[in-house]
């Protein structure tokens, strides 16, 4: 009943209004409660299935949908800062300001994982459903719900 549950989570009418969208909520739910690989295997079938192409085929498990332009686009790991050079080091790193960082809200480097991840929670918290992260001490569970908490509820 859980899996059903997770998967349907990801297909309700304020998320999914097309058959993009319905790929990656179905790829998300079926896929949440699986390791990465299969998840990968999963994402494959799907795409095949519904006669579909993701952005990279290497990691379809790795992208989203956008509706505005009806395409894929994937997740990927982003240095938006390295055009602010006044801001950067000279490695290209995003130097902050002691006003920025906080214990209560450190920063947090939006990797391809963090992405996915983020997608994946989003409507369960957008809903305030309850929602159950596993992962070692230190992973970075509070920090993923934490930020997206604050940017779906706070701005």
């Amino acid at each position: 009943m859980g899996v059903v549950k997770t998967a349907l989570s990801h297909l309700s009418s304020d998320i999914v209004t097309c058959k993009g969208e319905f790929v990656c909520g179905i790829i998300r739910g079926m896929g949440a409660n699986l390791p990465i690989e299969q998840r990968r295997n999963l994402a494959k079938q799907i795409f095949t299935w519904a006669g579909e192409r993701p952005a990279d085929a290497r990691s379809p498990v790795d992208c989203y949908y956008i509706r505005e332009t009806n395409s894929y686009a994937s997740y990927y790991n982003n240095d938006n800062h390295s055009s602010n050079k006044n801001n950067n080091n000279n490695n290209g790193n995003k130097m902050f300001s002691p006003d920025e960082l906080s214990l209560h809200a450190p920063p947090i480097v939006e990797t391809v994982d963090i992405q996915r991840n983020q997608g994946l929670i989003e409507p369960w918290i957008r809903r305030m459903e309850p929602v159950l992260l596993v992962g070692p001490e230190g992973c970075g569970k509070t920090l993923l719900l934490s930020k997206r908490i604050k940017l779906l509820f706070f701005f």
